[in-house]
């Protein structure tokens, strides 16, 4: 009987140890959203579609081959500990891109959502337009890196940009500032991309048509949302960058498009860019 209590409380003691140890690690971990993506097309764009942002910069797919580009689903080496000598704890902040250019100069940039409650705006300059708010920031040197964050107030918390590089770098806290006053002065005027533009800017509306997109269901994405891309090409059949884009909720096989005459090819990919589907209309 004693040594059954005894079994009893150590497997009671060992269920709470594991339990406690999986809060610890989920409290630790910094999770990235699942609904942002990168586009380049006549702008190049973050977009996420859960927030309802679109980050404007001179963004590029992640490529494997070189190790470079934005990543939206996981970090840089350095990322993590970045962030930790920052302070910035996993519960604080939702991941929403990690960047490094895909040409010289190179350097980190990190965008998180983070909760206002975690900041502390009396360490924070601020950058103001005609009377108007921008942003909050913050330069600093840490272990031989440049460090410079941006608080780009977001609702009722800030959307954050940390830029990170060497102190031999030639381009000194790059690209952080232009996007941070892009963002702001969209974020002030309330001009979000919807996510789709710019086929539909004919010079007549009578050369204004429509195209039909049909997903082939065997492609579909049923459990997560999916990205069209839509490339027009000329007449020598070279394909263009993207003209139109948009995000598409899961199961989501139909779509109607206003486009201009000519010849397109429609994409269909995860929001990493992989290709499931492509097909080639042409809207006369």
């Amino acid at each position: 009987m004693i040594l059954m209590k005894q079994n009893g409380i150590r497997n009671f003691v060992l269920i709470y140890f594991i339990i406690d140890l999986l809060v610890l690690t989920s409290c630790n971990k910094y999770f990235f959203s699942k609904d942002g993506t990168i586009i380049n097309g006549q702008n190049h764009l973050y977009i996420n579609d859960s927030l309802n942002i679109d980050i404007p910069g001179d963004f590029n797919y992640y490529k494997k081959d070189i190790n470079k580009g934005v990543k939206v689903n996981s970090f840089y080496p350095n990322d993590k500990k970045i962030l930790k000598e920052l302070k910035i704890k996993a519960s604080e902040v939702l991941i929403l891109f990690s960047a490094k250019p895909v040409i010289e100069p190179f350097y980190n940039l990190l965008a998180v959502k983070r909760n206002n409650k975690s900041v502390n705006l009396k360490l924070f300059k601020t950058k103001v337009y005609a009377d108007t708010l921008l942003y909050y920031y913050k330069i600093q040197i840490l272990k031989n890196r440049e460090i410079e964050e941006t608080l780009i107030p977001y609702k009722k918390d800030f959307i954050e940009l940390i830029y990170y590089g060497d102190l031999s770098s030639q381009c000194h806290y790059c690209d952080i500032e232009d996007i941070s006053i892009k963002f702001s002065h969209k974020l002030v005027s309330k001009s979000l991309s919807n996510f789709i533009d710019h086929l539909s800017n004919c010079d007549t509306i009578d050369t204004t048509k429509h195209i039909i997109i049909d997903i082939p269901v065997k492609k579909l994405l049923r459990n997560q949302k999916g990205l069209i891309g839509v490339r027009k090409s000329d007449n020598s059949k070279a394909i263009k960058s993207y003209e139109s884009f948009k995000i598409l909720k899961p199961g989501v096989t139909h779509l109607d498009i206003g486009v201009c005459q000519g010849n397109y090819l429609i994409q269909y990919m995860d929001l990493e860019h992989n290709l499931l589907w492509e097909e080639k209309l042409t809207a006369n």
